[in-house]
């Protein structure tokens, strides 16, 4: 992101990336903690298997980040 960029976010509720190959190019930042980064590491795993089958689906996902937090190295469900 830089300055002036448009930014959406969303907490809780259903969290999916099914991006058609008519869509534009979206960048991602994938922001968890705790338990919840079991759906955004599936959206990580989805752009990056996109990225590699590119000529099947048609459709190149932007730049994908994520980043991920809890209290303690415990409670880390992917170390």
């Amino acid at each position: 992101c830089s300055v002036d960029s448009q930014v959406a976010v969303r907490v809780g509720g259903n969290f999916y990336f099914d991006p058609q190959p008519s869509d534009p190019v979206v960048d991602l930042l994938l922001i968890a903690g705790g338990v919840g980064i079991n759906p955004l590491y599936s959206i990580l795993l989805h752009t990056a298997d996109l990225l590699r089958h590119t000529h099947g689906h048609k459709y190149t996902p932007g730049h994908t980040h994520l980043c991920y937090s809890a209290k303690n190295t415990k409670e880390l469900l992917f170390k």
